[in-house]
């Protein structure tokens, strides 16, 4: 399928975002076609109230700050953009690629196709025919980026990992894509199907049988991939925008994890010095760790256009985390306590082994191990206020449960990006705050209880919920956490139109977009 330069230019000109159409200047709004007015009022309206809490005189003088004025930004509003002769940006490529692949990609290729999968091709994932076709286009350019054509053991990423290795990162970039379009698949899937059977689905008396339901999501998806997906985007262009980026994030932060690790297996054998028997070492290559036969990616936010931490398991059973910034910090905090164990304090701490190659780094894995005995979960506990003092006197907050690892009788700092703490000076105090709650906040921030280490009960907007995920007191899944993630993930989950997000619409059918296919 041939996509024309006038469609994908009109996809990048519907997935602009407000602020590339009020400043590039190449972007212009097509003034002869006009938004629903009532929609851009909407629109306006909200913005005014979250920047200047519904003042129309404070709003517009915050607009002159940027250099903007209100009729050209309501101007802007009501007309769709267009793009004219400038360059496409790189993701628009990303996206053509897409639709082209996808336009190849038909039924039950997923069964015909002998590439690996990162699924079980036995047992399909919903939408798994729809997003395949991007996993290959981000394949494809991962390839290319590191040099190579094919898939092989002789190149990268096979020369580094085992196939089933290399699979989860494959799996990581589907599970991305899923957050990203799921909701607007399920929520189009209903959309096909038969009026009656929606609105029983609604009700929770659906009587469709698995079988017929496997007949429309059939006929749902060639429907799609019919024109590669072409009109999907057209009607959705900021989720274009959004997956074609989200490849393009992980072609480059894949192919710099591949080429850290293949740069750098002398050095870490050096410094890791993984145990290994004359029996184990034989066969084993890469200096003697073998090849990466497990990965857990996706281990902590993504920054830096979408890199995140990943655990890593060689042949030889050395594991190591990849952290892809400046180690300078964990470097500096093991050595301060290496220091400490070598002034005769009552218990040592746990040092971990760390290479620091300033934009990236590998630091030894911390394995989630109990106590052996009441004696050493004494050691455990005397430990951890050794460790609560050390922090409070490095100014460290932000020690929540997913910082801290217990390791036996060690309690172990494993992110140091808050070492040194800055402290914000306030403007002004709240007005509705007494000088009591003033005076009892500042104390609590200036106490140990900063850490984040300890039990400290906070409260959900609306103070209708408490909950705990200090190091030491938050131990089980609690209400407000979930309800904090879904509302983050629901963010990345939701297709544009470049208007409002889908809402509840989307939750009627009978299936759900990461659940296994009915049989």
């Amino acid at each position: 399928m041939v996509i024309t330069q006038i469609d994908l230019a009109q996809i990048v000109a519907q997935a602009s975002s407000l602020s590339e159409r009020l400043r590039i200047e190449s972007l212009t709004p097509d003034v002869t076609q006009v938004n629903e007015p009532q929609r851009a009022d909407r629109i306006l309206t909200r913005w005014c109230e979250v920047v200047a809490q519904g003042n129309w005189e404070k709003f517009q003088k915050r607009l002159l700050w940027d250099g903007l004025e209100l009729d050209r930004v309501s101007r802007v509003l009501r007309s769709h953009p267009t793009v004219g002769d400038r360059t496409l940006p790189t993701w628009a490529e990303t996206l053509k690629e897409i639709i082209q692949t996808a336009h190849s990609f038909v039924n039950h290729q997923l069964q015909k196709t002998n590439q690996p999968l990162p699924i079980d091709k036995n047992n399909p994932i919903l939408f798994a025919e729809i997003l395949l076709p991007a996993i290959f286009v981000a394949r494809q350019k991962l390839l290319t980026h590191l040099g190579f054509t094919s898939l092989s053991p002789d190149n990268l990423p096979l020369e580094l990992l085992s196939e089933s290795a290399y699979l989860t990162l494959e799996r990581s970039l589907l599970d991305k894509l899923l957050n990203l379009s799921g909701k607007t698949l399920e929520y189009e899937f209903t959309r096909s199907r038969p009026l009656g059977q929606t609105i029983l689905n609604v009700l929770g008396q659906s009587s469709t049988d698995k079988a017929q339901i496997k007949v429309q999501y059939d006929a749902f998806v060639q429907k799609l991939l019919q024109d590669g997906l072409l009109t999907f985007f057209q009607t959705y262009p900021v989720l274009g925008r959004l997956m074609a980026v989200a490849i393009d994030f992980w072609v480059e932060a894949t192919a710099a994890f591949l080429q850290s690790l293949k740069a750098d297996l002398l050095e870490i054998k050096q410094i890791f010095k993984p145990e290994q028997s004359s029996e184990r070492e034989l066969g084993i290559t890469n200096d003697g760790l073998g090849k990466v036969i497990e990965i857990q990616s996706s281990l902590s936010d993504p920054h830096n256009g979408g890199t995140t931490v990943i655990a890593i398991t060689f042949e030889c059973g050395l594991k190591l985390v990849y952290k892809p910034k400046d180690l300078g910090a964990e470097a500096a905090y093991t050595q301060f306590l290496d220091w400490c164990d070598r002034q005769d304090i009552p218990l040592p701490f746990k040092v971990l082994k760390v290479c620091d190659r300033k934009t990236y780094g590998w630091v030894e894995y911390v394995e989630h191990l109990p106590c052996e005995d009441e004696a050493a979960a004494q050691r455990f506990y005397q430990r951890a206020g050794m460790l609560l003092c050390l922090l409070y006197a490095l100014r460290v907050v932000d020690c929540h449960r997913e910082n801290l690892i217990a390791n036996g009788e060690h309690l172990v700092l494993i992110d140091m990006e808050t070492l040194m703490h800055q402290e914000v000076n306030l403007i002004a105090e709240l007005p509705e705050a007494t000088a009591a709650e003033a005076s009892v906040t500042l104390q609590l921030s200036e106490s140990v209880l900063r850490t984040g280490l300890l039990p400290r009960w906070e409260f959900s907007k609306d103070n209708r919920l408490a909950y705990d995920v200090s190091a030491l007191g938050g131990i089980d899944e609690q209400l407000i956490a979930k309800e904090q993630n879904q509302g983050s993930r629901g963010a990345e989950e939701q297709g544009s139109r470049g208007e409002l997000p889908i809402t509840d619409t989307c939750k009627c059918s009978d299936v759900k977009w990461d659940s296994p296919l009915p049989q």
